[in-house]
């Protein structure tokens, strides 16, 4: 794993350029594994959400 694989913003950009091109699956999965990396519950459930 690089550093850049361990930090929570990269994961959560990812997802957002990901659903930005449509490719909504692999969007959700970088989201979750975002939302697995904070410690902020509304962090979490913001990126959890279904309509981002």
């Amino acid at each position: 794993m690089t550093a850049v694989h361990a930090y929570q913003p990269w994961w959560a950009l990812r997802a957002h350029l990901l659903a930005a091109v449509g490719r909504h699956d692999e969007a959700r999965d970088a989201r979750v594994r975002a939302a697995g990396m904070t410690q902020d519950p509304a962090v979490r459930a913001y990126l959890l959400r279904d309509d981002i």
